[in-house]
């Protein structure tokens, strides 16, 4: 089987008996890559889905209580600077980190992120509300957040 070019030369194609399999694909970086952006996917899922329910669940129950309109204008404010943030800074970090130390980075700010849910769960059963610790700590939450997503755009330079 020949496929002719503009130029008309035939190329030979080989016979889908002699194409790689699946299976010879799967190496060892391969499946590292595959591995790293599936933690990292999961990992940032589980975080979104947590910090609604955390932000609106009774404190009684490991939450800060707050409205449903108040947890709209933090989610609302942390997704336009999250925007603002990849657009004006992730090229500068990338450029002084690297692919891979700007994806270990953002990695470990899974460590800040979900070691402050505690933190502001016990600030505010201290109080019984949100304190001015309380939202400092969320604060920290959300830039941890944003550097976090920066794994994005490294994962894509590293792995393509």
């Amino acid at each position: 089987m020949d496929v002719e070019t503009e130029n008309s030369r035939h190329i030979p194609l080989k016979p889908p008996s002699a194409q790689r399999s699946i299976r010879s694909l799967i190496t060892k970086p391969v499946l590292i890559a595959i591995l790293n952006y599936g933690w990292l996917a999961f990992l940032d899922i589980s975080y979104l889905a947590l910090l609604p329910v955390f932000l609106a669940s009774p404190v009684e129950m490991g939450g800060t209580n707050l409205p449903p309109q108040t947890i709209g204008i933090i989610i609302g404010v942390y997704g336009i600077l999250n925007g603002l943030v990849q657009v004006a800074f992730f090229n500068l970090a990338h450029k002084w980190l690297g692919a891979k130390r700007l994806f270990m980075v953002a990695l470990t700010m899974f460590w800040v992120i979900y070691g402050l849910y505690p933190v502001i769960h016990f600030s505010v059963i201290s109080t019984g509300s949100m304190n001015v610790f309380s939202w400092i700590a969320l604060t920290f939450l959300l830039i941890a957040a944003i550097l976090m997503d920066m794994a994005y755009g490294a994962s894509c330079s590293i792995f393509y």
